[in-house]
């Protein structure tokens, strides 16, 4: 302490209060005055003891010298000990101090270092803020074993704020492994926030529908079937067309999902812009005949005859088995 300094700390539990106040002296030293329970007390051997205790309590709870306590545990124990030291940390706020100490700073992490943070990281942090933000953090090179993946999936439940976990998933999906997009699929699915779900799904699309491969596509649409929002999945469905160009199975699935929106209105726009971005075409049937059907389920009567006028304009009906289903579509219309 410096001259004119002044340090208190004081510890009240129901079984006792002490507390110690410590000012410099002119000569360099410092002067302890204890009490407990409100009376004053000898600083002693025991009340040193405690004071020796609590102090690096008090220090890592305010989260003070993370970068060099971090370094130290690590050199005398690896990974291993600055977690148990974090483990003993009440405060959300100070236990991602230290993760984040610990994942940006120091050796790289090994794939065993990571899967024992991603396994005690979910258990340690309350806080859906500090658990995401520290989940961004993990180097993707280090969570390729089934292990780590299914402690980020863990972790990545424990998130409670649908924003938090929707924004996580969108930071780890670009440069995602097929089996981390899988799992990141599966988690979106749980998001309660319909907005939030859409906004990760929109963002993500390139990740899922660009490659040719069908559990990744699967993974998506039954994340989009998720949506309650009806105008929310049918941004989403909208958002995932252009990919049905170089990958006509999307086309399908659009159609197919399509089968969830609530509202006739929000399908018919879906179809309508599918149709006028000519996913469909002549020599493939089998994504007309799909529309077609799909239009058979639409509540209004004025949506299914405007999509079925988009669709006779588009120059896709020159397939006799798709003509019988497109007139007996239009004699199905209730309104003459």
């Amino acid at each position: 302490l410096s001259p004119g300094g002044f340090a208190r700390f004081r510890e009240r539990t129901s079984a006792f209060d002490r507390a110690v106040s410590v000012t410099p002296v002119g000569d360099g030293s410092l002067s302890y005055v204890a009490t407990v329970d409100g009376r004053t007390a000898p600083f002693d051997a025991p009340m040193a003891t405690w004071l020796s205790h609590l102090l690096p309590e008090v220090l890592r709870e305010a989260a003070i010298n993370v970068p060099a306590r971090v370094a130290r545990l690590r050199a005398q124990g690896g990974v291993p000990a600055v977690l148990q030291e974090i483990s003993q940390i009440h405060s959300s706020s100070a236990k991602r101090a230290h993760y984040e100490e610990l994942i940006k700073h120091g050796p790289t992490l090994s794939e065993s270092d990571a899967e024992k943070i991603a396994r005690q990281v979910g258990e340690d942090l309350t806080s859906s803020s500090d658990l995401s933000a520290v989940l961004q953090m993990l180097p993707r090179s280090a969570i390729q074993s089934p292990v780590a993946r299914q402690s980020i999936a863990g972790a990545l439940s424990r998130i409670k704020s649908s924003g938090d976990k929707a924004n996580t998933l969108e930071i780890l999906a670009p440069n995602a492994d097929p089996e981390m997009l899988l799992l990141l699929a599966k988690t979106a699915e749980d998001v309660q926030s319909s907005g939030d779900k859409a906004n990760f799904l929109t963002a993500t699309a390139s990740e899922y529908l660009s490659p040719s491969s069908e559990p990744l596509r699967n993974a998506y649409f039954r994340a989009v079937s998720t949506l309650r929002s009806s105008g929310d999945m049918a941004n989403v469905l909208m958002s995932a067309l252009p990919y049905g160009h170089a990958n006509p199975p999307v086309t399908l699935k659009v159609i197919e999902t399509s089968n969830g929106l609530a509202s006739s209105g929000d399908a018919a726009n879906v179809l309508i812009s599918l149709v006028s971005q000519r996913l469909l075409q002549p020599g493939a049937p089998r994504a007309t005949l799909a529309l077609i059907e799909r239009t058979l389920t639409m509540a209004s009567t004025g949506d299914r005859a405007n999509v079925l006028i988009t669709l006779a304009g588009s120059g896709v009906l020159s397939n006799p088995q798709v003509k019988d289903a497109f007139i007996k579509a239009a004699m199905a219309l209730p309104s003459e």
